[in-house]
């Protein structure tokens, strides 16, 4: 199943962040599993092997079928409440937040899903529902809603949990320009984040927001900017209710003890540093790292990094001393392994308002980050053979063509009479021969070189730093002396052949002129008896 990067942006930001501890599955069209992230055997006792290949609703409680199967007929981000059975039989309470994917056509090509751990928000709603009174509280304060607007700044859509939050009905801000719900004071910062999403990052900003009653609430605005084919076509952004977390702030402002409190007892790993130095740090440590509090101390948490991210880790806590910043990046466990880990770090401010040191709050992604690089193999490679895709090879290409300074030749290769070896001995044996031929490629081209499929029997190599035509004539030989080495098939050996043409890219020379070029030469390859190589 492919993706493209377009879709896996969207996936990531809006479905598999913050799923720390959770169950992420991609599902293909016809509901089938096909990747099941690790974590499902530690929270359900399921191995990935066990889910791969199976339907969703054979791990289902009978009686949540019917939600189950409205919840895929909606071609659009949802959400439901299920029972899960787990490797012993019993059932778990889910959360499932579920997203579809779609090809490059629109069609619908499968979801994921992420599926949490709600038995204690159901054990919760059990005991609330003894009271009245304590089931309205909790439904009134869902504090989470989600909207669209178009590149001029106005709504086009509002999830419908924007009534319980600010009063709104959603039909009463559509076509409303997006500031004019701000509170004066932070329409500016809102203004500054449409550089950051210009170059399409996601931005996060704390603003007040007026409410159908007249008064403003504090919210965290999550706002992602929503392209097609290179255009700003909207923004999509996450609200989150902070009302009571920046009221909870002035009170910390005067009260250190009621920060330690909540730092202790949050999921998250909570930590405060002094001139670089860890000087506190929640006991949350030892379950996400395995880390006892007192035993990082001292220490900067730069020791703690993966070699490759220690500048990342540096720049944040730089960047922490006066703004808030959000970065990954791989810290050391007690185990000595790297775990992935989003990390949130700003200043800290004493109860005088004065600067010291710098606050972080981070949690283990682990199961995110496979899940990105499940789905970013999948848009970038070709599954039968390994090598880049067409979307990828030609984007490569293009961006190369941008490059000074070193000449480059591509080759247009097409394996030989594949359709033969497909109708007399079977289209698993044409695959092999493919796999073959692009394994073989592959080894004879240089590490720096781009070889990818493009078609059914079509590869194409990019050559970096050639020293003219004859340099790329004889790489070509290469490939196809290399090529022409027998293949053990069931049905006994096979030798195949390819027909290359070769060409030299010239200075401002469109994508599309060079390709056709290369085209042109190995079609008079093929015309004067195949196997050999044509250099225009």
């Amino acid at each position: 199943m492919r993706i493209t990067d377009p879709e896996l942006g969207k996936i990531v930001d809006d479905f598999v962040a913050e799923s720390t501890g959770d169950v992420v599955v991609v599902s293909d069209a016809d509901g089938g599993l096909v990747w099941v992230s690790p974590s499902a055997e530690r929270i359900m006792g399921w191995d990935g092997s066990d889910l791969t290949g199976r339907s969703a609703q054979d791990f289902l409680h009978g009686e949540d079928l019917p939600t189950l199967l409205e919840l895929r007929a909606q071609y659009e981000a949802s959400a439901a409440l299920l029972r899960i059975r787990r490797f012993d039989g019993s059932f778990m309470w889910c959360r499932v937040f579920s997203r579809p994917l779609h090809g490059d056509n629109g069609e619908y090509r499968g979801r994921v899903s992420v599926f949490r751990d709600a038995s204690v928000e159901v054990e919760s709603r059990r005991a609330l529902a003894d009271s009245e009174e304590w089931y309205r509280l909790l439904v009134e304060n869902v504090t989470d809603f989600v909207t669209m607007a178009s590149p001029d700044g106005k709504f086009t859509w509002a999830s419908a949990s924007l009534t319980r939050v600010m009063g709104w009905q959603p039909e009463e801000v559509l076509g409303q320009v997006v500031v004019s719900y701000l509170h004066p004071h932070d329409v500016p910062g809102l203004l500054e984040l449409r550089e950051q999403m210009a170059e399409g990052r996601t931005s996060i900003l704390r603003a007040r927001a007026l409410r159908a009653d007249g008064t403003y609430r504090w919210l965290e605005l999550s706002v992602k900017p929503i392209f097609e084919g290179g255009e700003l076509v909207g923004r999509l952004t996450a609200y989150r209710d902070v009302q009571a977390e920046v009221e909870a702030q002035e009170r910390l402002a005067k009260s250190e003890r009621l920060f330690r409190m909540l730092a202790e007892n949050a999921t998250d790993v909570v930590a405060y540093a002094d001139d670089g130095l860890l000087a506190w740090v929640s006991p949350s440590v030892t379950a996400a790292l395995g880390w006892e509090p007192a035993e990082m101390l001292g220490k900067s948490l730069i020791a703690y990094a993966h070699p490759s991210d220690v500048t990342n880790v540096a720049a944040q806590q730089s960047i922490a001393m006066t703004e808030t910043s959000r970065r990954r990046f791989r810290l050391r466990n007690r185990n000595g392994e790297f775990n992935w880990v989003e990390s949130h770090a700003g200043p800290y401010r004493d109860a005088a308002g004065d600067g010291s040191g710098w606050v972080t709050s981070f949690r283990v992604i682990d199961d995110i980050v496979r899940a990105e690089e499940v789905l970013d193999r999948r848009a970038r490679y070709d599954a039968l053979t390994g090598l880049l895709n067409r979307q990828e090879v030609f984007e490569r290409l293009e961006a190369e063509g941008r490059r000074t300074g070193q000449e480059i030749a591509v080759m247009f290769c097409d394996v030989d009479r594949l359709k033969e070896i497909n109708d007399t001995h079977g289209h698993a044996a044409g695959d092999e021969v493919l796999r073959a031929v692009a394994d073989r490629a592959r080894a004879v081209l240089r590490g720096d070189d781009i070889v990818g499929r493009i078609g059914g029997d079509e590869f194409f190599v990019v050559l970096r730093g050639v020293h003219g035509i004859e340099e790329a004539r004889a790489k070509g030989e290469d490939v196809r002396r290399v090529v022409a080495e027998s293949v053990a098939l069931a049905e006994g050996t096979y030798s195949p052949s390819v027909s290359i043409g070769v060409t030299l890219a010239r200075p401002d020379e469109a994508i599309d002129c060079l390709i056709a070029r290369a085209d042109d030469a190995m079609y008079e390859a093929k015309n004067a008896g195949r196997d050999r190589v044509v250099a225009f």
